[in-house]
């Protein structure tokens, strides 16, 4: 007996995982700001959460022009304490590094072609694993442009994805540095 795939359904992964990631991130931004206000209150600190090094970064510096450092260098060594390997950890940069430009071009292309989804799933990817990997700059960069794509602000998304673009040699270089 021969089975045949039906092509009627065709929707791409990111399509069908797109409504699961938005309500999740929906719920963890509750969650956050549930501790936010909690910790404000009792006068404590964000501890470890990986959100909570870009907020009291963000904090410190009242200006909207002074951003993050390009690279936090000791979140590789935090990444391979927590997995035990830091050959992992290093293999987990290295991948990093690799696939961004890619990551970066994925955003640019999504945008130019106005589909929201898209680019929301690839700057939620790229977001991710820049906060794992300590490029706490990028990270900030896919944080606005998540926001504008919430707020469905076509200037603001187009804008935060320039800085995406532009960011991309600085990231590229200094990752480079922490490989030699």
């Amino acid at each position: 007996m021969r089975t045949t795939r039906s092509t009627e359904h065709t929707t791409t992964f990111g399509s069908v995982l797109a409504p699961s990631i938005r309500s999740l991130r929906a719920a963890l931004r509750a969650y956050a700001l549930g501790w936010r206000t909690a910790a404000a209150l009792s006068g404590l600190f964000l501890g470890s959460f990986r959100l909570g090094r870009l907020t009291r970064h963000r904090r410190r510096i009242a200006s909207r022009q002074a951003l993050p450092p390009a690279l936090d260098h000791g979140a590789l060594q935090r990444l391979a304490r927590e997995l035990h390997d830091s050959e992992a950890a290093r293999r987990f940069a290295t991948s990093y590094a690799r696939m961004l430009p890619a990551r970066v071009e994925r955003i640019v292309r999504a945008l130019d072609r106005g589909d929201r989804h898209q680019a929301m799933d690839a700057v939620l990817s790229l977001k991710i694993s820049s906060a794992m990997v300590g490029a706490l700059r990028m990270e900030q960069h896919c944080a606005r442009l998540e926001d504008a794509l919430d707020r469905t602000d076509h200037a603001g998304a187009a804008a935060a994805g320039e800085e995406v673009r532009r960011h991309l040699a600085e990231l590229v270089n200094a990752l480079g540095s922490t490989a030699d």
